[in-house]
């Protein structure tokens, strides 16, 4: 069974990375403050519809940080929301296509 982590509410930090529940995303680039307002705003969501979710979603802990996690009968989703955020926030990521 997952512990319970606490939601954080996402926010640019002073070193211009965003903080959220999921841990430290790092922004990697000169993105302007829309396109960080549109990422804060799609994790804010995520941290809703996990509340929203009955139970059927939760926070779990992993060795690379803290995941969304589904049970499907036997299956296990994780969903590293840190990572896609961090790949949506690179520009080295853009760059390669």
């Amino acid at each position: 069974m997952a512990r319970a982590i606490k939601q954080r509410k996402p926010h640019i930090t002073s070193a211009g990375n965003i903080s959220s529940t999921f841990g430290l995303i790092k922004v990697e680039g000169d993105f302007d403050k829309d396109d960080l307002q549109r990422n804060i705003m799609a994790i804010s969501w995520i941290d809703e519809i996990v509340a929203d979710s009955n139970g059927a979603l939760e926070y779990e802990n992993t060795s690379t940080g803290v995941v969304v996690a589904a049970h499907m009968g036997k299956v296990k989703i994780q969903i590293d929301v840190r990572l896609c955020a961090e790949r949506s926030l690179s520009e080295c990521y853009w760059t390669q296509g």
